[in-house]
């Protein structure tokens, strides 16, 4: 205390006030490396009368040396004066000593201090700070609203308590104010990376702001934390599939081992496979998620299809003609190729007979149409129909060169079908036929 002493009496008082030259002391102990001489300077400041001073260097140093001489009865000395801006100190003391009838005191206390001081960020932030201490998380997110609705973008003082961070970050989430809630998830996380309840929030937060390439990394924690959860499974193939890494979200998707609480990651295991042409292994999927919702006008779509592409056109027509909203899924093109492999024929050109009235000039329909009457040898009538669509191709914003020479191919294969009906040359117009489907390189048929 020599030199602490000889130090302070060198200190003029006009020229510094107490609780700067006490600020010094300390300073001074810290520094000649004496913690333990923080108890003289607790005995000085008792002596000269300076124990009411609220100065949070001051406090904490008090505080910790009489916490550490075991002198719990002093430290509640000064609790019971301490000014409610050092609240946030004190709960960390009051904490450690274990003390909860304190910390509920101490919430009494703050309640009356916001009474006084509604608009007060301070109080509110200690208040809330004293809350979660107790785990009355209820009580605190009560408070957090009244701070995120006085400024949501607030600095709180508490940001070395992950409690405090993860909790405002939600009470954030529920306001819809995505940004700010992320800020506090991610320092919550760099307190404790390994807290998994932190981490999905910080997920879902950046999924519901779109940031997949940023979302992707705390997933794969996640996912190394416990590779055989569903959840976690569920979020990284979703998140990869979002970024059209179709191949990347197979991997975590097929090691779902139950769908029945994941039924939308079903959903992307299905688009996945068929974005990857993986028919075979597709069907299995889509029809479990048939069975498991067979309303679903989406799944009878996807099944339709790929029932299709598999070649089996009689059940991919009973799924796709089950779809009920026949605006929002356009099967027409997957229904044309079922009903053309099974030679339905009839029913196709009811199909675009009806279409053909509700969407009149239409080249495509046109074509499909003088196409299917074709193929019924009515061909007098595709001639019509083909004609009818060559003109629509030309008064159209169609410039696609691909469409325009299918529906000219149509139409003259069936003008050459005809002279083969009434010629008696059919032989030489057979072979004129042949040559003439082999120069069309299937450039012709359904568009």
């Amino acid at each position: 205390m020599e030199e602490v002493t000889e130090y302070y009496s060198s200190i003029s008082t006009n020229e510094i006030k107490p609780t700067d030259e006490i600020k010094l002391m300390f300073d001074l102990v810290n520094y000649l490396n004496q913690p333990d001489k923080n108890i003289d300077i607790a005995n000085f400041l008792e002596n000269n009368n300076l124990t009411n001073l609220n100065h949070t260097y001051i406090l904490t140093n008090l505080l910790n040396c009489l916490l550490k001489s075991d002198k719990y009865d002093e430290v509640k000395k000064y609790c019971d004066n301490i000014n409610p801006s050092n609240i946030c100190m004190l709960t960390d003391f009051l904490v450690s000593m274990h003390d909860k009838n304190n910390l509920s005191n101490l919430e009494i206390s703050l309640v009356n201090e916001h009474v006084k001081n509604p608009i007060n960020i301070n109080i509110l932030d200690n208040l809330i700070y004293c809350l979660i201490l107790q785990y009355k998380i209820v009580e605190a997110t009560e408070y957090m609203n009244k701070i995120i609705e006085i400024d949501p973008d607030i600095q709180l003082q508490n940001r070395n308590n992950k409690m405090v961070l993860y909790y405002f970050g939600q009470c954030l989430m529920t306001k819809e104010k995505y940004t700010n809630a992320q800020k506090y998830f991610k320092d919550a996380f760099m307190i404790d990376k390994y807290d998994t309840g932190i981490i999905l929030s910080l997920t879902h937060c950046l999924h519901l702001q779109k940031k997949y390439v940023e979302e992707e990394p705390y997933l794969k924690i996640l996912y190394d934390s416990d590779s055989t959860n569903n959840t976690y499974l569920s979020y990284c193939g979703e998140c990869l599939y979002l970024q059209e890494k179709y191949d990347k979200a197979l991997i975590y998707l097929q090691q779902i081992s139950d769908f029945s609480a994941n039924l939308i990651s079903l959903d992307y295991l299905c688009y996945c496979l068929l974005h990857m042409k993986e028919y075979n292994v597709a069907e299995r999927y889509l029809y479990l998620a048939y069975n498991k919702d067979p309303t679903n006008d989406l799944h009878k779509y996807n099944l339709g299809i790929c029932l299709c592409n598999l070649g089996k056109y009689d059940k991919a027509e009973e799924f796709l003609l089950k779809i009920n909203d026949r605006i929002e899924y356009n099967y027409i093109n997957e229904i044309t190729v079922c009903f053309a492999n099974q030679n339905k024929f009839e029913q196709l050109e009811m199909l675009y007979r009806d279409l053909n009235k509700k969407t009149p000039n239409d080249e495509y329909i046109l074509n499909n149409l003088g196409r299917c009457l074709y193929s019924q040898k009515k061909y007098t009538e595709s001639e019509e129909n083909l004609l009818e669509a060559k003109k629509c191709c030309l008064h159209s914003n169609n410039n696609c060169q691909t469409t325009k020479q299918i529906i000219l191919n149509n139409l003259i294969l069936c003008l050459l079908q005809q002279l083969y009906e009434n010629t008696s040359h059919k032989f030489i117009l057979k072979i004129i036929i042949k040559l003439f489907l082999k120069y069309m390189n299937n450039t012709y048929g359904y568009i």
